[in-house]
């Protein structure tokens, strides 16, 4: 039985701003379609979409299977030594206490718990009075599995055997969490386009939202960090995964970056601990607004996507220069220049800047998000020309079959590109072989 899938698509959409497009979004939701409706001795598509209306409990059970919760135990390690090393202590100096740190899209509860025995192994048991965690997701399964807290190997992979030891007792199919860490931690429901959000989740010191966004369209991006920056207070950090960091600088919050790291800030927070606090104008957020109606698309149409603004910088007296000063400093992106109208970037253009991005390589990843396409291509040819150099110079040969620096012929290049559609597949032994072939699409010979 074939599923009209389009009203499914817009409700869940406007309820929980998730998409299921192209054959395997499709093809997934097809699927658990079939499945629930079977479950529930449903066999019309109709009455099922109209039994979801009636019945918030199916809708959940739906939401639940659709949803991807795959993470593990301290991922992207450098961001949470950033805020034991960093942000934590500029806060407690502030006499900040609980600092409130909210994980959203914690999924099965490890990045909450990484958080929570990262600052225990610094402030001991004086985090339990320290510090507030709080866990939120959509999915109330994985909420369940979070407040259990027992997880297999694969929850572990990168971390020691030492630290699991310390934080963990073993079980007989897994490894349970100590006590004392367990309690620390609070879970509850959420979901991130909800007009109003419980009390447990506001007046945030730090909100993590890592890994998250890459399932929302950017409409639906801009609206949720509108709602996460309404539930942070006014000196507070909201830090987005390293590879995401730059397709959610919409303008909605200032971008900082510290040490070759980026978060984004709300009104005056510490920067630097040296820093005294300055009395910084507090940032105009856009009113939330809900996401624009779906329109109805022809057989096999795709929805134009919108360009992506420059970010908004902060006035007053808090200049770049001190800023520098401090270590710290603002992504001057747009500043002393009108707006131009930008062609929006493509899904291989953001895969080449997260490819830079890990590099450490902050400008090129600007430069291929920002530059007008034709530009891109000639920036993205350089940027491969550049890496093979590199690394030529480091002793590393081009694999044979492969061009001078290292890449696939322009024929292979066009090939690969539909079963990489996704922007995530990169072909190439350079460095920057990722930006080449994947923005090879747009380059003209």
């Amino acid at each position: 039985m074939k599923i009209d899938l389009a009203p499914f698509q817009s409700l869940i959409r406007a309820r929980c701003g998730l998409l299921f497009e192209g054959d395997s979004g499709e093809e997934k939701l097809a699927a658990t379609l079939k499945d629930r409706m079977a479950a529930i001795g449903q066999s019309q598509p109709g009455d099922y979409y109209a039994h979801l209306f009636g019945h918030e409990d199916e809708f959940q059970e739906l939401i639940n299977l659709l949803t991807i919760n795959e993470t593990y135990f301290f991922r992207e390690p450098e961001q949470i030594r950033l805020l034991v090393e960093k942000l934590v202590p500029r806060l407690l100096a502030r006499g900040i206490k609980p600092v409130r740190i909210l994980s959203a899209g914690c999924s099965s509860g490890e990045e909450p718990y990484s958080l929570a025995m990262a600052l225990h192994e610094r402030y001991g048991d004086s985090v339990h009075s320290l510090f507030s965690f709080i866990g939120g997701d959509i999915d109330s399964q994985v909420l369940a599995k979070a407040r259990n807290a027992t997880y297999a190997e694969f929850s572990f992979r990168g971390v020691a055997a030492e630290r699991r030891e310390r934080h963990f007792e073993r079980q007989h199919w897994g490894w349970r969490l100590k006590e004392h860490l367990r309690g620390a931690v609070s879970f509850h429901e959420l979901n991130l386009l909800a007009r109003e959000f419980p009390a447990v989740f506001r007046a945030c010191d730090v909100i993590f939202y890592r890994n998250v966004s890459i399932y929302f369209d950017q409409p639906t991006r801009r609206l949720i960090q509108q709602n996460l920056a309404s539930l942070l207070k006014d000196d507070g950090f909201l830090i987005i995964g390293t590879a995401e960091t730059l397709a959610n600088d919409l303008g909605v919050l200032p971008l900082i970056e510290e040490d070759g790291l980026f978060y984004f800030v709300k009104g005056a927070p510490p920067l630097a601990e040296a820093a005294a606090p300055r009395a910084v104008p507090a940032f105009a957020l856009p009113s939330p607004h809900p996401l624009p109606p779906t329109a109805a698309l022809p057989a096999g149409g795709t929805a134009a996507r919108a360009p992506v603004p420059d970010p908004l910088m902060p006035s007053g007296p808090w200049t770049q220069t001190q800023l520098r000063a401090e270590g710290t400093r603002p992504l001057a992106l747009g500043l002393n220049r009108p707006a131009e109208p930008q062609a929006p970037a493509t899904l291989p253009e953001l895969a080449a800047a997260r490819e830079a991005l890990r590099d450490k390589r902050f400008e090129a990843a600007r430069a291929m998000l920002r530059a007008p396409p034709r530009r891109r291509c000639r920036r993205a040819r350089r940027a491969a020309v550049d890496g093979a150099s590199d690394d030529r110079a480091q002793g590393i040969r081009p694999r044979r079959g492969t061009g001078a620096a290292g890449h696939r012929p322009r024929g292979l290049v066009h090939r690969r590109l539909p079963a990489a559609r996704s922007g995530l597949q990169v072909a190439g032994s350079g460095r920057a072989g990722g930006a080449l072939v994947q923005t090879g699409r747009l380059c003209s010979p």
